[in-house]
C-alpha cells in the first residue's frame, strides 16, 4: 500500500539531486572563508614631521573611542624622537579613512621602553574625531580559547608604497609564529606598514607590523599588545570575534572535502571526531538541507541501511562520542523527525534508527532538538508491526540495553 502523493522513485532521484546541487551551490558561497567586511578603516595612517628630518609616515589601529579621546596603538619606533630636545618641535598626525583630508594632532600616551623589545607606543587624540569602533569592526579579538593562527592566511593594511590605507590583495600565510613575534612573507610589504594591523582571514585582529623589509614583515602578537595595555590601564573597546570559530571549523571542513555528499557520508560512516565538532560549529553553514540527503542515504554495501544508521551505530561503539551537531544540523533547518531508510520498515524516524542502534545520546539529543518521542515508522511497508514503533518510549523501559531509560522517557 503506497501513501497517497507519495513520488514516483525516478522523479524522487530527480528531485534529490537537484537538492543536493543547490546545497553544493549554497554551501561554496556560504564557506567562501575570507571575510567581506572592509577592515581598512580601523587603520589610522600616521604622519611625523620632525625639523631637520624626512617626514615619516606608517599606520595604527584605533583601540578605543570614549567622551571626546581616542586612542591608537603604533610602532614605538615611529613617534621616538631621536632627540629629546626636538620633541617639543615635533608633530604627529593622525588620519582616520572616514575623513580622510584633515590631520588630528596627537600625543605619546604610553611608550614602551627600548630595552623591552617591545616597540609599541600608545597615541592619544583629543577632540572629536570619526567614529570607528562600531558593528561589526568592535568585534576583532579571536576567540581565547583557541589557537589564533591555525591555519590563518592573514592581510595587511598599512600606509605601503606611499599610499594610506594601502592592503595586501591576497591573504599572506604566516612563516613564523611565536609568542614573541609573527612573521609574514608578502610582496605587498613596503615603507610605511609599520603599526598597521593583521587581519585573519577569519576576521579576526592577530598582531600588529612593527618592523617591515622588502617582501617580509614582523609583527607583535595581539596577546603581547594586550598585557601591555593591562600594564598600561589601557581598556580598548575591541570584543571577542565568536564567528572566528565558525569560520575556521568552515574552513577545516571545506579543506577536508566534507561539504558535499560524498565528504559528509564518509565523515559520519567514519565518526570523525574533529570533524563531527566542527560540524557542530559551522552547521549553519552548511544547512539542513544537505545533513537530510546524506542522513537518508542507504550505505552502498547494504541496501535499506541509512547513513545514519550506520553512524549512531559507529557513535555508540565510540565512547565519548560528540552529538553537538545533530543540535546544530537541526538549528540550521534539518528536520528532528526525518525520515531514513530501513530494509524492513521502508522509512523510519531519527529518533527510532538511534534507538535501534541502542545509542541513548543521540536520542536525548534529538529529543532536546524537538523530535517527536513517537517517531516515525511506515507500518504498511512492511508484514508485520511491533508496538514499540507505537510506543517507543514504552519498549524502551523494557530494555535494559538502556541504563539511562527514566532520563529519556521524560522527554514522553
Amino acid at each position: 500500500m503506497k501513501r497517497l502523493l507519495e513520488p514516483s522513485r525516478p522523479l524522487r532521484e530527480i528531485l534529490v539531486s537537484f537538492a543536493i546541487w543547490l546545497v553544493a551551490l549554497t554551501s561554496v558561497v556560504a564557506a567562501g572563508g575570507a571575510s567581506p567586511l572592509d577592515y581598512r578603516p580601523l587603520a589610522a595612517m600616521i604622519e611625523i614631521e620632525t625639523p631637520g628630518l624626512q617626514p615619516a609616515i606608517g599606520a595604527g589601529i584605533v583601540v578605543s573611542q570614549r567622551a571626546g579621546l581616542t586612542l591608537v596603538v603604533t610602532a614605538a619606533h615611529l613617534v621616538q624622537a631621536p632627540n629629546p630636545k626636538i620633541v617639543a618641535e615635533r608633530t604627529i598626525g593622525v588620519v582616520f579613512r572616514a575623513q580622510n583630508r584633515q590631520s588630528y594632532p596627537a600625543t605619546v600616551r604610553h611608550l614602551s621602553p627600548r630595552k623591552t623589545g617591545l616597540d609599541l607606543a600608545v597615541l592619544a587624540i583629543e577632540g572629536d574625531v570619526p567614529a570607528v569602533l562600531s558593528g561589526p569592526l568592535l568585534s576583532l579579538l579571536p576567540p581565547p580559547d583557541i589557537d589564533a593562527f591555525e591555519g590563518h592566511g592573514v592581510k595587511l593594511i598599512g600606509y605601503m608604497n606611499q599610499d594610506r590605507w594601502d592592503q595586501s590583495l591576497e591573504h599572506e600565510n604566516l612563516s613564523e609564529v611565536t609568542p614573541e613575534v609573527l612573521v609574514v612573507a608578502s610582496q605587498y610589504v613596503s615603507n610605511g606598514a609599520s603599526g598597521g594591523p593583521l587581519i585573519s582571514e577569519h576576521g579576526a585582529l592577530v598582531g600588529m607590523v612593527h618592523t617591515e623589509e622588502q617582501g617580509r614583515a614582523r609583527a607583535l602578537p595581539i596577546a603581547r599588545i594586550l598585557e601591555a595595555f593591562a600594564d598600561w590601564g589601557v581598556v580598548p573597546d575591541w570584543k571577542v570575534n565568536e564567528s572566528v570559530r565558525v569560520s575556521r571549523a568552515a574552513k577545516r571542513l571545506r579543506d577536508r572535502g566534507v561539504l558535499n555528499r560524498t565528504g559528509l557520508t564518509d565523515a559520519l560512516t567514519q565518526n570523525d571526531e574533529q570533524i563531527l565538532a566542527d560540524l557542530g560549529i559551522a552547521s549553519n553553514v552548511i544547512g539542513g538541507e544537505l545533513f537530510a540527503v546524506v542522513l537518508q542515504d542507504e550505505m552502498a554495501w547494504k541496501p535499506g541501511r541509512s547513513v545514519a544508521s550506520e553512524y549512531f551505530a559507529k557513535a555508540q561503539a565510540a565512547s565519548g562520542s560528540d552529538y553537538s551537531w545533530i543540535a546544530g544540523a537541526v538549528a540550521a533547518g534539518l528536520d528532528p523527525n526525518q525520515r531514513v531508510a530501513h530494509a524492513y520498515y521502508d522509512e523510519e524516524g531519527l529518533l527510532l534508527a538511534a534507538m535501534r542502534e541502542g545509542n541513548s545520546d543521540a536520542m536525548r539529543t534529538l529529543l532536546e532538538a524537538g523530535a517527536s518521542p513517537h517517531g516515525y515508522q511506515h507500518l504498511f511497508g512492511t508484514r508485520y508491526s511491533e508496538s514499540r514503533f507505537l510506543f517507543p518510549l514504552f519498549y524502551l523501559m523494557r530494555d535494559e540495553t538502556f541504563s539511562d531509560r527514566e532520563d529519556l522517557v521524560r522527554f514522553s
